[in-house]
């Protein structure tokens, strides 16, 4: 409590009143009586200030002494921070040890004191109490989960089950050599983790990979799996930029993925994130470094260092997928179905996933290569593809969503189809480019397959529109090996979160040709996935399979009747 004291004319002076303890014990009226005897002076009112800024007195005079400072529990003091006009600062009385004493001291000041006993307060039954009884069960307590950060024992930590270093793992070692985790252990590791004077600093990265997924059982590592991830995570050990402790254990690298792209998905822009060791100051040798013990459908495409709360998941604002759609499929049901009847394939208990052989396949396959798609249907699919476009329940487009799941609401920025091209088989395709947030499992097939549909004139551009309400629909897949993820784009990284010290993330910018990674990703692209697709479809024959199964074994007029409406008033 501190007391202004001035011995100007002012009928009151102002009082602070720092402790919420006096103000509860006392009371206004008590306060200004005892502060009125205590001071001689004719103190009206009390002000309650709860924060523990200091008010000066604002009286003109220049005989202001000091402040009396006045604690009830433990003492009595008088300061003076002010000096009179002869210069002589007032001295403050000698502390008290008891709150006995300060009765006898506050009475030489002409200060009235009461001693007031706290009275202590019994603890309630808090949450934190009902937690410790919760984890007493029986006697037993609950064992607390280690943290292998800091956990010091000699209990030996299982990798992950999808890394390669999982002693399980070397069962596919037929398809990918896997180091021995006892015996290897390469000499910038031994630095890394021995050596103080070798010891590489590690860095947070962002790294471009371009892959073809038809070997792989998608991205992100999968128990007993052949990934994406896998390969080459194994490929950075090798190299030195993961060492031996954290081989296997993805989180201790602060390992993200951007996309989890399906089996069988390609990509020429698939971002990750992670702490690597810098073997070498130079970027681009350590690129060159992890590619060669890469497989060669699997590229490191460039690094880009970031700063350390990069996270290439939650970082990512949009993503641009690619769908190479063949021309054939789009073709009149009853040419289809009359070139298929002749071919002797009608379907008699066929699989849908294996319905036509080798021999069916051959002949088949020259009836529809030839065939090129009209300015009409052109114009038809463009529209079905624009209609699915803005913010809509897309929970007819994968498995385990309802429409009243929020999860199955996404943002669709672009959905269109770019001017088709002619492969050296003479197959036409048609590229089409969705851009959007997110995507769920399986919905851009499930959304190219209903715009083909309609364009080939299986459904209308009303089934679209009621696939989006509530009613349940049965809905086709496309082929996985059409698919690839094109782009992705950092944009508020590059705006906002990046420091000065960082590069900005500009894969986008394939117009600016002294951009290097921009580059070889159109390089990618062109010369190794569409080229890949184009001669996967013209050995394997996917889509003509795909279109065999859509006309004989998935009815479309039984699916998408009910959700047709006609007026019959």
């Amino acid at each position: 409590l501190k007391i202004p004291i001035t011995t100007s004319l002012c009928p009151s002076a102002i009082i602070i009143v720092y402790s919420r303890i006096i103000r509860r014990h006392l009371g206004k009226a008590t306060l200004v009586a005892l502060l009125s005897s205590s001071t001689g002076r004719p103190i009206t009112s009390v002000a309650w200030q709860t924060t523990a800024a200091f008010v000066p007195c604002r009286s003109s005079s220049s005989l202001c002494r000091g402040y009396y400072t006045l604690n009830l529990c433990k003492e009595f003091r008088l300061y003076s921070n002010m000096s009179d006009e002869s210069g002589d600062k007032v001295m403050s009385l000698k502390e008290t040890k008891e709150i006995d004493a300060v009765t006898s001291t506050a009475d030489d000041a002409g200060i009235q004191v009461k001693k007031v006993k706290k009275k202590r307060r019994s603890k309630p039954f808090g949450w934190r109490d009902k937690k410790k009884k919760k984890g007493v069960n029986n006697g037993e307590k609950k064992e607390r989960v280690k943290n292998y950060r800091k956990d010091n024992s000699d209990e030996e930590q299982i990798p992950h089950g999808g890394s390669y270093a999982h002693p399980d793992m070397k069962e596919i070692s037929l398809l990918t050599k896997v180091p021995d985790m006892e015996d290897t252990l390469d000499e910038s590791d031994e630095n890394s983790e021995t050596s103080s004077q070798g010891k590489f600093p590690k860095r947070k990265v962002a790294m471009l990979l371009g892959f073809k997924g038809s070997n792989y059982s998608g991205m992100a590592m999968n128990i007993g799996m052949r990934t994406i991830q896998a390969e080459l995570e194994q490929a950075m050990y090798r190299v030195g930029c993961i060492s031996k402790s954290n081989y296997g254990f993805p989180s201790k690298y602060s390992w993200s993925n951007s996309a989890r792209t399906d089996k069988g998905v390609h990509s020429c822009a698939q971002v990750c994130s992670g702490k690597v060791l810098m073997i070498d100051e130079d970027w681009e040798v350590v690129r060159t470094e992890i590619n060669n013990f890469l497989p060669p459908d699997i590229r490191v495409l460039d690094i880009v260092k970031t700063n350390r709360k990069f996270v290439a998941r939650t970082y990512r604002d949009k993503v641009r997928y690619m769908y190479l759609l063949p021309s054939f499929i789009l073709r009149d049901r009853n040419e289809l179905r009359d070139i298929f009847t002749k071919q002797g394939c009608p379907d008699n208990g066929r699989f849908a996933k294996d319905p036509l052989s080798e021999t069916e396949l051959a002949a088949i396959r020259p009836q529809l290569l030839n065939y090129r798609i009209d300015k009409s249907q052109m114009e038809l699919l463009r529209n079905a593809l624009k209609s699915m476009e803005g913010t809509r329940y897309f929970h007819n487009y994968t498995n385990g969503k309802s429409w009243t799941d929020k999860a199955a609401q996404r943002y669709i920025m672009r959905f269109e189809a770019l001017e088709p091209v002619i492969d050296e088989n003479g197959v036409e395709w048609i590229p089409t480019q969705i851009t959007g947030q997110s995507f769920l499992l399986h919905q851009i097939r499930k959304m190219v397959c209903m715009a083909s549909e309609v364009a080939r004139g299986a459904a209308n551009l009303s089934v679209i529109e009621d696939s989006f309400s509530q009613r349940k629909m049965q809905t086709s897949i496309a082929p996985a090996q059409g698919l690839f993820l094109d782009m992705s784009f950092f944009e508020q990284y590059n705006n906002d979160k990046r420091h000065n010290v960082e590069s900005p993330i500009l894969w986008h910018e394939i117009e600016d040709t002294s951009n290097a990674a921009a580059q070889r990703i159109q390089k990618f692209k062109e010369t190794t996935l569409m080229k890949h697709i184009m001669n996967e479809e013209y050995n394997e024959g996917n889509f003509i399979k795909y279109i065999f199964v859509q006309e004989f074994k998935f009815d479309a007029d039984e699916a998408y009747a009910p959700l047709i409406t006609n007026d019959t008033s």
